[in-house]
């Protein structure tokens, strides 16, 4: 396919420069001519426009100077470069007509050579704009389709996952299931979690790189967690120790996490070193209290010593075959983000020993600080862990009779949310409380409720259709101030933990954000927290 070839317009109201230029350039691009300055402005615009214009200053009636104004004034043709030809040697001229736009000056008489040169250039510098301006438009395109795919993950398929692990755990937690039966929910509860875990994976690999993944902590049992990772492994025999005893039924160790990235992190570090174990030797756990909860996971396989001091590096893999190195780093990265550390030490006589230092459960995790809505400091969030606390200082008056949950009768909760599973696994969770709880799928519902009356707490989602729950919860908070009503504690329920989302949440009006799924005690203690208040 031959290339087009640029098109040049000349301007000049002297037919012996014009055809001096063309002479120089007709070989290698079309050649367009105006002779007026009013000639040159509907010329520039019509089709097929110039890529590149010659104009000179000293002309009869408009002078290269307006012309060259009112094309950069023009969205047509403001990106056509424009290269001034004059005899004007003055430095004061050719700084005005640098300053009015144009992309370069050249005093007569001309050079051939110079004239191509210039010409040559400065349409490879508008060509490479182009570019640019369409890679960048292609990157818009990528980012919303991004953000689709970002929106499906975290709302559209987080949704039914929630029900399916929540539905999962209320079955485990009954007491009539035959043990194969036991062993089937079990089963759908590990594939649940590793779909969820690949979802979060996915995306939130990016926001810990960037250091814009917003931790939302929670009580973790890690042996529950190793169990799991156990059950799936199954040509491991497992060899679990609690402070140097044998593991016990009954023993937990608790640390401070979320669930979903410690049972991806240590399902790295445990099968990793389940593959790279020398024969198929056992894999040997312990776990430790200090002052950081400690867990060194052994195998018998060692580390090539070319990659030991890269070991959790990006991409860096060796004799695996399928290997990708992200199994390691994105142990390294959860590691780091639930404020802990991650060590390797590997030699032959020893093996290879990764250990980790993540932070207890501690009484901590309940202070926080921040802003409530509206300037009233009765319930403070804390962007950092996700923490709740109350502010001693707070009058009664923050409490009133409207908003205020009989210690005896529980809370009247709204819950909004478009999706059914998610509703029903709340429901469930609730069912054996003191709580009341009234289910709507959509903010329009849910603000029809609210005006209604009686509710102590509202759990919102954010992503619905029709109006969403940024607008609910705005249109509450509006009704709330014409009522002359105390703000009800009102608690965003969506699968982005993202900064800005939380930060937008907060200036929303909403007074928490949590992230889905939540599990069932996450919940309840978020539940009994706000009727305590």
């Amino acid at each position: 396919m031959t290339q087009r070839k640029s098109r040049i317009m000349i301007v000049d109201d002297e037919r012996l420069n014009i055809n001096v230029l063309n002479d120089i350039l007709k070989e290698d691009y079309q050649i367009k001519v105006a002779m007026t300055g009013e000639q040159a402005l509907k010329r520039a615009v019509s089709d097929p426009k110039p890529d590149l214009i010659l104009l000179d200053i000293q002309m009869p009636g408009m002078g290269g100077y307006e012309v060259c104004s009112q094309l950069k004034g023009d969205p047509v043709t403001h990106d056509i470069p424009v290269i001034f030809i004059t005899n004007l040697t003055d430095e004061e001229d050719e700084k005005k007509g640098l300053a009015m736009g144009a992309v370069d000056y050249l005093i007569k008489p001309l050079r051939p050579s110079i004239i191509q040169a210039r010409v040559r250039t400065h349409l490879g510098l508008k060509q490479a704009r182009e570019s640019l301006a369409e890679r960048n438009k292609e990157l818009e395109r990528l980012l919303i389709l991004r953000e689709t795919v970002e929106q499906i993950s975290r709302h559209d398929l987080k949704g039914p996952l929630s029900g399916i692990l929540g539905y999962t755990q209320l079955l485990l937690e009954a007491d009539y299931f035959l043990p194969d039966h036991r062993q089937l929910l079990a089963m759908q509860e590990r594939a649940g979690y590793k779909m969820l875990e690949m979802i979060n994976r996915s995306l939130d690999m990016l926001k810990m790189e960037q250091g814009n993944y917003v931790l939302d902590p929670e009580p973790v049992d890690l042996l529950l967690v190793v169990h799991r990772i156990f059950g799936e492994v199954r040509y491991l025999p497992p060899r679990l120790f609690l402070n140097g005893e044998p593991v016990r039924p009954g023993d937990t160790f608790i640390i401070r996490g979320e669930e979903l990235l410690c049972y991806s992190m240590l399902s790295n570090i445990i099968k990793n070193a389940a593959e790279a174990s020398a024969n198929k030797e056992p894999v040997t756990i312990w776990l430790d209290t200090g002052n950081m909860a400690q867990v060194r996971v052994q195998n018998s396989g060692v580390v090539p010593e070319v990659i030991r001091g890269r070991f959790f590096e990006k991409y860096i893999t060796t004799g695996k075959s399928g290997g990708t190195g992200l199994g390691t780093y994105s142990a390294w990265l959860i590691a780091q983000t639930l404020g802990g550390t991650i060590h390797m030490d590997s030699s032959p006589q020893q093996g290879t020993i990764i250990t980790l230092f993540l932070p207890h459960w501690g009484l901590e995790h309940g202070v926080a600080g921040g802003d409530s809505w509206g300037g009233e400091p009765t319930f403070h969030l804390d962007h950092g862990t996700g923490g709740l606390s109350r502010d001693d200082n707070a009058g009664d008056d923050n409490a009133g009779d409207e908003n205020s949950g009989d210690d005896n009768s529980g809370l009247s909760i709204l819950l909004a949310d478009d999706t059914e599973e998610s509703r029903m696994v709340i429901h469930y969770f609730l069912q054996h409380t003191a709580h009341r709880l009234t289910m709507v799928a959509d903010g329009t519902q849910a603000l029809d409720c609210f005006k209604s009356g009686g509710f102590n707490l509202v759990l919102m989602d954010i992503h619905m259709p029709g109006m969403d729950g940024y607008q609910a919860v705005g249109e509450m908070r509006a009704w709330e101030l014409a009522q002359h009503l105390p703000p009800t504690p009102i608690l965003a329920l969506t699968g982005s933990n993202t900064r800005d989302e939380i930060e937008r949440t907060r200036q929303a009006g909403f007074n928490l954000h949590l992230s889905k799924p939540i599990g069932r005690q996450k919940l309840l203690d978020t539940v009994e927290f706000f009727a305590e208040v």
